[in-house]
């Protein structure tokens, strides 16, 4: 009862249930920025991939376990986040934020389908798959990553902390596994599940950036001292550290072998240094000073659509844009100031 007594409530019925004057224009214009970017998860194709995936002549065997280590992860996680944004979604703040979280939503719906057909095209055999599925319960840095998203699900902490957490779950625990899965992408290798990756890649960046400006909006507007400050930095600190170990556990040994992989910069340090610097992103996203300081180059990446400029990596619109969607933006007359 007390999570659904939302702040729009103080409004009356009409203007709670309406969309004009725009009254939260980051929510409004991430809903429309995701809504030009849908993507069908059924449409992408795994013929060659599965092929590949099952012969040991081109898939090595290490290159399957890094693989089923990551899906691992996948499988169940769009479930838990899912969760995650209906939980926020009981205690949304204006109408946008209630359009934002449904159409985000949708889509982690196509992130879980997408992961799931997947797992279930490589792995032909369904007690290799349920193992990977069961990873999250049966390997510590899995449960780990998953023990995080939950417990801020759950958290009875304020909601701008639950908001930087849920910046950190999109921006950290998912995206700092694309450069792994893209790694590939040189290799010439599972082009079905990168692309696949490409397009979730595009809606995480976008989901973090919508949870990472809500804390700054929210920073800016009420009045939190520097112990909500600090406590947010402890969280992104928190989902760091659960990412490198989860790094360090997946890269235990060489992908090839260690002077090959040192020369590509697919070690367990370089990737480490690579979620210092998105998480450092993340933070200065919040109107908050850098925790790390790293920069790191992953030069395998260049080109891709996760190409790393500075300490920030960069969106382009992927094919399953709709182009001829524009973003919406809220003229003055529909605009109204929410403190």
């Amino acid at each position: 009862e007390q999570i659904i007594q939302r702040k729009l409530n103080t409004e009356t019925e009409a203007e709670r249930k309406s969309l004009f004057p725009i009254r939260d224009v980051i929510a409004w214009e991430k809903y429309n920025e995701q809504k030009s970017m849908l993507w069908p998860a059924n449409e992408v194709v795994y013929d060659s991939d599965r092929i590949q995936f099952n012969d040991p002549n081109i898939i090595t065997p290490r290159q399957r376990e890094l693989f089923t280590q990551i899906i691992g992860f996948f499988i169940p996680a769009d479930g838990a986040i899912i969760e995650n944004v209906l939980m926020l979604m009981a205690e949304a703040n204006t109408f946008e934020e209630l359009l934002y979280f449904g159409i985000q939503n949708y889509i982690e719906g196509q992130h879980a389908e997408g992961y799931n057909r997947a797992a279930k095209e490589f792995f032909v055999d369904d007690e290799e798959f349920n193992r990977a599925k069961n990873l999250v319960e049966t390997s510590l840095p899995h449960k780990r990553k998953m023990d995080f998203i939950q417990k801020y699900s759950i958290s009875s902490e304020d909601q701008i902390i639950r908001y930087a957490a849920s910046a950190c779950m999109e921006g950290i625990f998912f995206m700092g596994l694309f450069p792994i899965i893209f790694y590939f992408i040189n290799l010439n290798l599972l082009q079905g599940f990168t692309h696949l990756n490409e397009q979730i890649f595009k809606d995480e960046s976008l989901h973090c950036r919508f949870y990472s400006e809500k804390v700054k909006e929210k920073l800016q507007a009420e009045k939190y001292g520097n112990s909500t400050r600090e406590r947010i930095i402890e969280v992104v600190k928190e989902a760091v550290e659960v990412e490198k170990e989860f790094i360090r556990f997946i890269l235990y040994a060489p992908i090839i072998d260690e002077e090959t992989d040192a020369i590509i910069t697919i070690t367990p340090k370089n990737i480490c240094d690579y979620v210092e610097m998105i998480a450092d992103g993340i933070v200065t996203r919040f109107g908050l000073s850098k925790i790390y300081g790293t920069v790191t180059t992953l030069p395998w990446t260049e080109g891709s659509v996760m190409a790393v400029k500075g300490n920030k990596y960069e969106k382009p619109i992927g094919s399953y844009a709709h182009t001829e969607l524009q973003v919406s933006k809220p003229t003055k007359r529909d605009r109204k100031s929410v403190v």
